[in-house]
C-alpha cells in the first residue's frame, strides 16, 4: 500500500468520539488582527525549538511539491528572541507566515478546543496534551484558503514537532502521521484526495430521544462554505466524514454555495439541504449550519 493511501485510510478510520448536546465548544482565537476567520495552526514539542536551523531546506522541499504559485526558497525575513521564547517571520515569494515559539503548553482551552474534540485515539491525544511547549503559526497574506493551509502544513511539518492544532476546525494532526503529510508525495496527495478530511473537523451529538447522532463540520466556514450537521445511526463516522468532504469539495472547486431548499445528487442519493429545527446552537457553534437529509434510492 502505498504512503499516500495508508494515510488516508489511517485519516478515514478514526473513531469518531462522542460529545453531548449540553457541551457547547467554542473556538478559542488568540491571534489579533488576522483576517476573520483566521488561519492559524500551533505546533507542539517536548522542549521549544531554539531556532530555526535546518527548516528552510526542509520547507522548501515540501513547498515544491505544494501547488503553490510562484513560489520561491523561503527565507527567514525576521527573527527576534523573547523572554519566554522567540519571533520570526518567513517568507516564500508572496506568502508571509509569522512564528511565535513559547516555553509553555496551549492553554487547557485551546487543548480542549483542538485535541479534545478531535477523532485521534486516547494513546494519540495523551501524546500530544503531554507537550511542553508550542509555536504559534499564522499565516498574513490573503490568499485561497487551500493555499493558505497547504503553506501552513507544509511549515509545521518542516518543524519536527509531536503534532499540529487546529482549533478553528476542532481538529489535530499527530506527529507520525504529519510525517506522513510532510512528504512531496503526501503534500500531493492530500491536495488531489481529501483536503476536507485534514483541514476540517467532525463532532458527533447524540441525540437523547432516539439514540441517532449527529454528526456536524466544524472549519467549513474558512472556505466561505456553512457547516453541515446530518442526523444519522451510530457508527456512521466513516461515511459522515466522507459525505461532507464530497459536498465541501464540490462547492469551493466548482465555486458553488448551498442553502436551505437546495437539493443535490451523489452516488445515486439524493440530499436536501435546510436550517436545523433543533438543537441549531449545539449543531452551528454559532457559525453559519445546514442539515443534510440523505434519500438512497428504493
Amino acid at each position: 500500500m502505498s504512503r499516500a493511501k495508508s494515510f488516508l485510510g489511517r485519516l478515514l478510520g478514526r473513531a469518531v468520539p462522542s460529545a453531548t448536546p449540553e457541551v457547547e465548544p467554542g473556538v478559542s482565537d488568540p491571534v489579533q488582527g488576522l483576517p476573520d476567520p483566521a488561519f492559524f495552526l500551533n505546533a507542539l514539542f517536548d522542549r521549544l525549538p531554539p531556532n530555526l536551523d535546518g527548516l528552510l531546506s526542509r520547507l522548501d522541499d515540501l513547498l515544491a511539491a505544494s501547488a503553490l504559485p510562484n513560489v520561491t526558497p523561503a527565507t527567514l525575513a525576521a527573527w527576534t528572541e523573547l523572554p519566554l521564547g522567540w519571533s520570526a517571520t518567513l517568507t516564500a515569494g508572496p506568502y508571509i507566515v509569522v512564528l511565535n515559539g513559547q516555553q509553555t503548553p496551549l492553554t487547557a482551552a485551546q487543548q480542549h478546543a483542538s485535541i479534545h474534540f478531535s477523532n485521534w485515539s486516547d494513546e494519540q491525544k495523551a501524546r500530544l496534551r503531554a507537550h511542553r511547549a508550542h509555536v504559534h503559526l499564522s499565516a498574513w497574506t490573503y490568499l485561497p484558503p487551500d493555499q493558505t493551509l497547504t503553506l501552513l502544513y507544509a511549515v509545521a511539518a518542516a518543524l519536527n514537532p509531536l503534532g499540529v492544532t487546529d482549533e478553528t476546525a476542532f481538529n489535530c494532526m499527530p506527529g507520525d502521521l504529519l510525517d506522513e503529510l510532510g512528504t512531496p508525495q503526501g503534500v500531493a496527495a492530500m491536495l488531489e484526495h481529501a483536503p476536507a478530511l485534514l483541514w476540517t473537523g467532525l463532532l458527533k451529538f447524540h441525540r437523547p430521544d432516539d439514540g441517532q447522532v449527529y454528526y456536524t463540520t466544524r472549519g467549513f466556514e474558512r472556505f466561505g462554505k456553512p457547516n453541515l450537521a446530518w442526523l444519522a445511526p451510530v457508527g456512521s463516522g466513516e461515511e459522515a466524514a466522507e459525505l461532507f468532504d464530497a459536498l465541501l469539495n464540490y462547492q469551493y472547486h466548482y465555486d458553488q454555495l448551498f442553502a436551505p431548499g437546495h437539493t443535490a445528487e451523489m452516488d445515486g442519493r439524493t440530499m436536501r439541504f435546510s436550517e436545523p429545527t433543533e438543537y441549531a446552537d449545539h449543531l452551528s457553534g454559532g457559525l453559519p449550519v445546514l442539515t443534510v437529509e440523505v434519500r438512497r434510492p428504493n
